[in-house]
């Protein structure tokens, strides 16, 4: 899954911003503000995503 994210513009370290997420269902809609690159993740590879709140 790591290798598929990298792939796809998300790396570990980057900051991400969550553009939009359904209460019950539906992807999770992300942006790498590195890059401006824009993502959509299942639930299921979202909730495997590990992230710290940045203030």
């Amino acid at each position: 899954m790591r290798l598929r994210l990298m792939h796809r513009g998300l790396n570990i370290g980057d900051i991400v911003r969550v553009l939009s997420s359904g209460p019950m269902r539906g992807p999770v809609y992300v942006e790498n503000l590195a890059t401006g690159v824009r993502l959509a993740l299942g639930r299921g590879v979202a909730s495997r995503v590990l992230v710290e709140p940045v203030k």
